[in-house]
């Protein structure tokens, strides 16, 4: 899912975001639209702040949920092994990074805080 600038700034966000599954043989309920759980403030965590008085943007990478099954086995429960790589169009030196690998679940929790310097 792309954000685009105008959704989080420079008034933050705090919501969730609609993940779109890519690949074959993804294996999901199609009741349950899978989410990935997002916050943006400023550098002091303050959500949401009119403007970032430091050039600095948080983001925080909280958890998703209803993830597609990508690791199908024939005797074990379906699962994954989800991550989130987030790039901010622009910034290649501070507006990207990954959070780490969360094991063999649909429903990982990261609590990842990233902090990307010279937002303007």
């Amino acid at each position: 899912k792309v954000l685009k600038c105008e959704e989080f700034y420079p008034h933050g966000f705090a919501g969730e975001l609609d993940l779109v599954p890519e690949g074959k043989g993804l294996k999901m309920d199609p009741d349950m639209k899978p989410v990935l759980e997002v916050l943006i403030s400023d550098s002091e965590g303050k959500y949401p702040k009119m403007m970032l008085s430091d050039g600095k943007l948080e983001v925080r990478i909280l958890a998703a949920r209803n993830l597609p099954a990508s690791d199908v086995y024939l005797l074990a429960q379906a699962s994954s092994d989800p991550y989130v790589r987030c790039e901010v169009a622009n910034k290649p030196q501070s507006g990207r990074f990954r959070t780490k690998t969360v094991d063999k679940s649909l429903f990982p929790v990261w609590n990842h805080q990233h902090r990307m310097r010279g937002y303007e």
